[in-house]
């Protein structure tokens, strides 16, 4: 009878219990695991990016780069040409360093481009004259008149005694030499599932993953110069050129490929009535139902970006760059006029 009694009061309790347990309601939909891809930033510097217009005549003549005649902007204080050289222009569209000038001697070059354009040219056996030289034939002619260091340089070959045949065997009339800073536009492009590449952009339509990445600050060297030949005048080479060298090593890189969180997910709630069994109301609640998509590769690749940007140091290329760069400029008029 006791025994009886004792089951029948655990049954009683435990249905009570039950009616009082919170409500199970729908389960939460699992969340799916983020996504990642690489990116990889070595296009950048697998290769310089150049600019070129030079143009250089064939059969240059035997010896013509034996004694260069260099303009005033090159040299210091024996640039002196003339007290009355008469205004005269350029032609227009130059790098912005070289605007059209009322003299047409071109922009003052640094002294430390202007030193490494002299040891070039040296080592590779010319010799350089100073513009002053020009001066030599007017003042034998004896009469002042207003003319340009090139046109004198013309004259002073014409008049020259023949038995004074060292003079200039050309001259080098340099408009802009300078290096400096200049931004470089650049795509993100998808090459295969979750791998991207950063890399130059090659024209104005082409497409990128990521808008509006910022821009990149690289450092450039630029020439543009003439070669006249002062046996009678004519151009024997326009040199124009725009060098963007490799990118140097940097740390981001030295990474097999930084990884980015390319989407996450946001979960997305609906709404459900839990019916209590015994005790109380209904109750409202919410559950996870689902999870949409979100892409935030451009969000988190902008610090990685960031952090490769700041990993350029800015500062004077080196010697080795500036000298390969005036080799890739003037060793053709080297080769050209050989003996």
């Amino acid at each position: 009878m006791i025994h009886a009694s004792r089951t029948a009061f655990v049954l009683s309790l435990s249905l009570l219990l039950a009616g009082c347990r919170a409500p199970q309601g729908r389960p939460d939909a699992p969340r799916p695991a983020d996504e990642t891809g690489t990116v990889d930033f070595r296009p950048l510097q697998r290769s310089d990016r150049r600019e070129s217009s030079s143009v250089v005549a064939r059969g240059l003549v035997p010896g013509l780069m034996d004694r260069v005649l260099l303009g005033p902007n090159l040299v210091l204080e024996s640039s002196r040409s003339s007290a009355i050289e008469p205004p005269t222009h350029g032609p227009k569209g130059g790098h912005p360093s070289a605007p059209t000038l009322p003299d047409a001697l071109g922009v003052g070059v640094d002294t430390t481009l202007s030193a490494k354009l002299m040891a070039y040219l040296v080592e590779s056996g010319s010799d350089l004259f100073a513009p002053a030289v020009t001066r030599v034939w007017a003042a034998k002619d004896g009469e002042q008149q207003p003319s340009t260091w090139v046109e004198r340089a013309l004259l002073l070959h014409r008049f020259r005694a023949a038995d004074d045949p060292e003079g200039p065997t050309c001259l080098l009339a340099v408009r802009s030499l300078g290096a400096g800073l200049a931004e470089l536009d650049v795509v993100v492009t998808a090459v295969a599932p979750a791998k991207y590449e950063v890399q130059p952009r090659r024209g104005g339509t082409q497409a990128s993953v990521v808008a509006e990445l910022e821009k990149l600050v690289v450092p450039m060297l630029w020439m543009e110069a003439e070669l006249v030949s002062v046996a009678d005048g004519r151009i024997l080479a326009r040199i124009d050129e725009k060098w963007v060298p490799k990118l140097p090593e940097l740390a981001v890189l030295r990474e097999e490929s930084p990884s980015v969180v390319t989407a996450t997910w946001t979960p997305e709630y609906g709404s459900q009535v839990l019916q209590t069994r015994m005790l109380g109301p209904t109750l409202p609640s919410r559950y996870v139902q689902g999870w949409s998509r979100e892409d935030v590769f451009a969000k988190n690749l902008r610090p990685v970006w960031d952090r490769f940007r700041a990993q350029l140091q800015e500062g004077e290329l080196s010697e080795e760059l500036v000298r390969e760069f005036l080799d890739h400029c003037l060793s053709p008029l080297f080769a050209r006029a050989k003996k």
